[in-house]
């Protein structure tokens, strides 16, 4: 069993180098024949080696090099990221990287890649008032780094589920004055208050719904820090595309469907 074992994982290690998994019409048939293993042998592979099944396998392995993608390609949208890994839609590798990676790309962007400073290039101007200008620029002392360390525990604590947020009261728990951590949402996030508020609850919703199948969705309604049903389904199918209940059904099939013959988003 131990040679088999072996023998499974070089081929696969092989199969995984040359990128097959990115491959359109994959199914664990196809991938098991191209380990030259049966079917079912590559299905015990799974489960009692790698402690999981073929369609949460493939989540994974498009989730990693979806990471790949994003640390090497930091300004690559997550669009060209969706084709490029062979998906029909932006939403689908959404529902994909959160199944493999257990978090939206959005979020486990913003905790592992640093932006890169943006570099502007300005024309050079004739005459001494602009040079002035420019040396007044040159001068000028940068704002210090956003320490995000009191973010990070913040968020891990979940603070954003509280109910009554407002940039001041965030601001003041997270030790920053208010036009700063104003600063950090617009210059690291790249968006304002209300909006970046609702996707973190948007996305912690999205984890409790895949992490209980049977948790009534007006619970976590209340958990994500919404009093009104109505703003929360608004908020989930704008950022989705579809109802929470949609969404929950729609993770759960690609899991739980017929391995032999699932055909992965692409």
């Amino acid at each position: 069993m131990e040679n088999l074992t072996n023998s499974i994982e070089n081929a696969i290690d092989k199969w995984i180098g040359q990128k097959k998994f990115l491959n359109k019409s994959i199914t664990e048939s196809s991938v098991a024949r191209s380990l030259h293993v049966t079917t079912l042998t590559f299905r015990e592979y799974l489960q009692n080696v790698q402690r999981t099944n073929y369609v949460r396998w493939i989540e994974k392995l498009k989730a990693d090099e979806a990471k790949r993608l994003m640390i090497e390609n930091p300004e690559m949208s997550y669009a060209d990221i969706a084709s490029s890994l062979g998906f029909k839609s932006q939403h689908d590798f959404t529902v994909a990287f959160s199944l493999g990676a257990g978090c939206s790309p959005g979020y486990w962007k913003s905790r592992n890649i640093s932006k890169a400073p943006t570099i502007v290039k300005k024309k050079q101007n004739i005459g001494q008032n602009t040079k002035d200008s420019h040396a007044n620029r040159t001068n000028k002392k940068p704002n210090p780094p956003f320490d995000d360390e009191p973010i990070v525990r913040w968020k891990r604590n979940k603070g954003y589920c509280q109910t009554n947020l407002t940039p001041a009261n965030v601001a003041k728990v997270l030790g920053f004055s208010e036009t700063r951590f104003k600063q950090y949402i617009s210059q690291v996030e790249g968006t304002f208050f209300p909006q970046w508020i609702t996707k973190l609850r948007i996305e912690e919703a999205q984890r409790l719904l895949l992490r209980f199948p049977r948790k009534e969705i007006r619970e976590i309604i209340k958990e994500v820090g919404y009093s009104s049903k109505g703003t929360f389904l608004g908020s989930f199918k704008k950022m989705v595309g579809c109802t929470p209940s949609e969404w929950r059904n729609r993770c759960h099939k690609k899991m739980n469907a017929s391995i032999d013959d699932i055909n992965l988003p692409t």
